[in-house]
């Protein structure tokens, strides 16, 4: 990640919040998923490096049947002629001294404060897992997209993440109670979030917290921006596309191979990605 530069900027409320950026040309946001910071997400050390040291307890370790892995994202889009700026989200990475968010719109508020910082005109936005579901607050709202990317989430978010396991995940972070999480998912998570050590714990499980809030289709029914809906065909995550793409205009759907954890190496939605961004900086 050399090539990367990292800032940092102050968000609404403040807080010193931290961002990587690198290249020339059409802006592209990184919004990664959730204990995973920028670069462990969309970085050159995303390639599996975590998935090599797989804990016994944590059952199968992540894998894929479409083949080995392709470039990194923040590789393909600097290739693809982009300008990328990572945002690290409160809690991960370079911003884990930042405050807990009260609430998801915080976090997307955070979003909006980089845009200000970066004092970027136009940009598109592409979140995965966790960072889809800030993007997906952002439909509607805030004019500077120029389109967003939606990469592994399902429409579980229009109604408050469906998993009751949510609020027991959050409190084994918080305050490292994880009798009521099945071991086998509560090891992975805690090998996910160690492999950074930047990481604050406790306000990853906050994190958590405020990703269960309700999201109005309302809002996603006024995002009037290019919208891509992108999972990997084995990703559990990926649950309802279709009633999500019906609620979003101008949206379409786009299928990779692997599963949650290892889609976004997939040479597939890659391609994807590039390709639809693409179509975005030519007209």
């Amino acid at each position: 990640m050399s090539k990367f530069e990292q800032e940092t900027f102050a968000s609404f409320d403040g807080e010193v919040l931290s961002c990587y950026r690198a290249g020339e040309g059409p802006d592209v946001i990184l919004l990664h998923g959730f204990s995973m910071a920028s670069v462990a997400t969309f970085g050159e050390q995303s390639a599996f490096a975590w998935a090599d040291s797989w804990p016994a307890g944590a059952g199968p370790r992540p894998g894929g049947v479409g083949g080995p892995p392709g470039p990194c994202w923040a590789d393909a889009l600097l290739a693809a002629g982009a300008c990328v700026t990572m945002l690290d989200v409160r809690g991960h990475g370079g911003s884990a001294a930042a405050r807990a968010p009260r609430t998801c719109e915080e976090l997307a508020g955070d979003v909006t404060r980089l845009l200000d910082h970066l004092e970027l005109a136009a940009a598109d936005l592409v979140g995965y897992s966790m960072g889809a579901l800030i993007a997906a607050r952002l439909l509607g709202r805030e004019a500077r997209l120029r389109s967003v990317v939606l990469a592994g989430a399902g429409a579980y978010f229009l109604h408050g993440r469906a998993s009751l396991l949510l609020p027991a995940v959050a409190s084994g972070f918080i305050d490292g109670d994880w009798s009521q999480v099945p071991e086998e998912l509560a090891a992975g998570y805690r090998h996910i979030a160690a492999t950074d050590p930047r990481n604050n714990m406790t306000t990853l499980g906050h994190v958590f917290e405020v990703l269960t809030e309700q999201m109005p289709a309302s809002r996603l029914s006024a995002s009037a921006v290019p919208v891509l809906l992108l999972n990997g065909r084995d990703d559990p995550s990926a649950v309802d596309l279709d009633v999500l793409a019906a609620a979003i205009p101008h949206s379409r759907v786009e299928w990779g191979d692997l599963d949650h954890l290892t889609a976004i190496r997939d040479p597939a939605m890659t391609t994807a990605l590039i390709s639809f961004l693409s179509e975005q900086w030519t007209t």
